[in-house]
């Protein structure tokens, strides 16, 4: 309680000192926005971030003033959040992009092809789809591929249809929002093969480079990866930050433009997925021939799409995406296919017709023909009865009304949810773990806690909220308190920040009583003395739990329950916590770690053979530690066996993994286990692992150390704070070294059985 007293002060102390100006200022933010901070811990908080951020953005526009940089900043819907909490929104997955056997390469496809000269503007030419909203969920690369597919329909057809996003987050296993979820390429693939609606992709390309980017471009709108940390605050202008080997963001290249303020002679214009209020209405500038933002790093599109719908039919007849043969009659203008073709039905001498998609021409043709594949076509034969039929009975109006009972209870499922999601947009520490499991009609259906008990909320006709839940360990005293504090309360922000309250005081509560219960027993027990020793014995198998800090905790329960879900067999790794063979408790803060599956034309995987055949173990045994400051300190990894050959596989003479992500200058607090581990297989591939198949001593974790200090300071990377003292504060009762020498509780021939955690923190 000292600490949070002390907490609160320091923040009412920062709010104070903040000029009267930001203040009013923020006021105006929070409603230009639609946020707002009941709670004054929270809106104290947020009031002293948006304070440094408006500091912070003035200096910046004094160097973009000064010409230093080429883009200017804003306070946008980002002011009050963090670098940090604003990494969170980004949704490209980390590491390189999985496989995709069906993508041609760009040097492929456009063999030959050389690139124009000049601009290149898919927007000018209306096939460009309207900006749109991703919100809180980390899904960019599902709006980036939505896009590309817009763009290339519209090329083949006429104007650019509006694409559903989310066929690709239902439809695909990386389906998660923040932090990471998927790629461009994987939507692509999909919309290739069953399509997106009615809409379907020819050819996936993919690429990489300035060059194969602008080439791409002249086919269609290309979907790139890049690194964002530049846009948070993007108001206009041309960005010209460095590249970078992280890629966090998806977004799509629209344009190649001479329009760059004088920055550069052209530049790349990206169409974002944040609105059309960020940024030039929704787009961004990106000067051309520095790979700035890493923007030709990871390129994707697609050529040759069709639209397979039968509402894309005319009056008149079916609407065919080709070209068509035959003797022209005339030509005229048309808006639309559709249009060529009641044009067409309106004179007596034409029968069939052709359709420019990517401009306005329309041809009329004197005798039906055959079609033929062309791309920037839309044909068609005019169906004679059906001109006779129309022209008898004159103009035919339809109206179709859609009756939906649950219309209304639509509307309040859909702001229900709404203010659940700005809710936790607002309430980013979420200290009781509330998460959203269904919206259904009046009703919420929630859970609670890291072991996720569930409860409900439902809206009454007057307005207020009535709890329900099922949960006995909700039933006793939560349920009670929070109906009781919530009586008469009509806005859901004041009723789940006093779920919230009263969860955490029931919980407190509880552990009071707990520790009382085992005060009373030991004055009445005769042989609490012993189970007293016992207890003090084995308390180091429970001091990560005292120790560790609760931030760290919840953040290595939520990793779990994360990897609990997945399949981490396809991504070729396994990973759980140690545990400990007296107690049975699991050490979140030690995890053991293995890596199999390698790609079989790699000198790894034929390592990895031979390795098995005198181990017979067909996996690498890694370890992972994590410090009380995770997920805003990396972890510390290192190999445990087989050993590698010098300098491969970015693995150090120690074991440790040499790489900048695992050292404080290029670690984000929006890694997990999942993208570290997927990284670090990346790393070993790229770096051309080899095994020391002569020496078959495992690593030890001094030398692991030793040898990770000596490659940071070579390379200059900031590792203060990183020693094994910070990951020793936690008494492992297992030490790893001595699980070793145990049977391996599985010995896998091509990837390893994962035991099964499901009754593990019931998750």
């Amino acid at each position: 309680m000292r600490v949070f007293l002390l907490f609160l002060l320091a923040l009412t102390v920062t709010a104070a000192l903040i000029d009267h100006e930001t203040k009013e200022e923020f006021k105006e933010f929070l409603h230009k926005f639609k946020k707002h901070y009941d709670d004054p811990v929270r809106y104290a908080k947020r009031l002293g971030i948006y304070a440094k951020n408006k500091v912070d953005r003035a200096l910046h526009n004094l160097k973009f003033k000064n010409g230093m940089v080429g883009w200017e900043e804003e306070l946008n819907q980002f002011a009050d959040q963090t670098k940090e909490e604003f990494l969170k929104r980004l949704g490209l997955l980390p590491g390189p992009p999985p496989n995709n056997t069906d993508a041609i390469p760009a040097s492929v496809y456009y063999a030959g092809v050389r690139s124009k000269r000049g601009n290149i503007d898919w927007r000018a030419a209306g096939k460009v789809g309207s900006v749109k909203e991703q919100g809180r969920c980390g899904s960019c690369w599902a709006f980036s591929a939505t896009a590309v597919v817009e763009t290339c329909v519209a090329i083949m057809t006429g104007p650019a249809p509006d694409l559903s996003e989310q066929i690709f987050q239902d439809c695909l296993e990386t389906n998660r929002c923040s932090p990471g979820g998927g790629h461009a390429n994987s939507a692509l693939d999909l919309a290739k093969a069953y399509g997106q609606s009615f809409e379907k992709v020819g050819y996936v390309i993919s690429g990489k480079g300035q060059e194969q980017l602008e080439v791409m471009l002249q086919g269609g709108a290309v979907a790139v990866g890049l690194y964002a940390d530049a846009l948070q605050f993007y108001s206009r202008g041309v960005i010209d930050a460095p590249s970078s080997d992280v890629l966090n963001h998806a977004v799509t290249v629209v344009a190649l433009t001479t329009n760059c303020d004088n920055k550069s002679s052209q530049c790349w214009v990206a169409k974002n997925s944040w609105g059309p209020g960020w940024g030039e209405n929704g787009y961004f500038r990106v000067v051309k021939g520095k790979n700035a933002m890493g923007i030709s790093d990871l390129l994707n599109s697609a050529v040759r799409c069709s639209a397979d719908s039968p509402e894309k039919d005319g009056l008149y007849g079916p609407i065919e995406y080709a070209g068509r043969s035959g003797y022209d009659i005339d030509l005229t203008k048309a808006a639309n296919a559709q249009d060529c073709q009641t044009a067409c039905a309106k004179r007596d001498d034409c029968y069939g017709w052709a359709f420019d998609t990517c401009g306005d021409s329309c041809w009329f043709k004197k005798a039906g023909s055959a079609s033929y594949p062309r791309g920037c076509r839309a044909s068609g034969i005019v169906n004679h009865q059906l001109k006779i039929f129309f022209s008898s009975i004159g103009p035919v109006y339809l109206v179709m009304v859609f009756l939906e009972p649950s219309h209304t209870e639509h509307h309040k499922m859909t702001d229900l949810k709404r203010d659940f999601t700005q809710w936790q947009e607002s309430n980013e520490e979420n200290p009781a773990m509330i998460e959203l499991l269904k919206a259904d009609g009046d009703t919420l259906h929630l859970s609670i806690g890291a072991d996720e008990q569930r409860f409900q909320i439902l809206k009454t006709t007057e307005g207020t909220f009535k709890f329900t839940t099922t949960s006995n360990a909700l039933k006793k005293e939560w349920l009670s308190k929070v109906t009781k504090e919530t009586t008469n309360k009509k806005k859901l922000d004041d009723i789940l920040d006093c779920a919230t309250e009263t969860f955490l005081d029931v919980m407190e509560e509880a552990e009071e009583e707990e520790e009382q219960e085992d005060e009373d027993k030991e004055m009445f027990d005769f042989t609490a003395p012993i189970k007293k020793k016992e207890k003090e014995e084995s308390a180091d198998t429970k001091e990560y739990l005292e120790i560790g800090s609760p931030a760290a905790t919840m953040r290595l329960i939520r990793d779990l329950k994360s990897l609990n879900s997945g399949d981490t067999k396809s991504l070729g790794f396994s990973a759980e916590p140690t545990i400990d063979t007296r107690t049975g408790l699991e050490n979140l803060y030690h995890w053991k770690i293995t890596l199999f599956g390698f790609d079989p034309s790699s000198e790894l995987a034929n390592d990895m053979k031979r390795y098995e055949k005198t181990s017979q173990e067909a996996f690498i045994t890694m370890e992972m530690r994590f410090s009380k400051d995770y997920p805003y300190a990396p972890p510390f990894v290192r190999v445990v066996k087989p050993r590698f050959a010098f300098r491969t596989g970015h693995v150090t003479i120690g074991g440790s993994i040499c790489m900048d992500l695992l050292t404080n200058a290029g670690w984000a607090s929006t890694n997990d286990i999942e993208s570290i581990l997927i990284q670090i297989r990346a790393e070993l591939l790229s770096g051309n692992a080899r095994l020391d198949e002569k020496n078959t001593t495992p690593y030890t974790e001094q030398e692991a150390w030793d040898a990770f200090k000596r490659v940071a300071t070579s390379h200059g990377w900031n590792t203060d704070g990183l020693n094994s003292g910070s990951f020793n504060h936690i008494k492992d009762p297992c030490p790893y070294d001595e699980l070793l020498q145990r049977e391996p509780s599985h010995k896998p021939t091509i990837a390893p059985n994962i035991p099964d955690r499901g009754q593990r923190y019931q998750l």
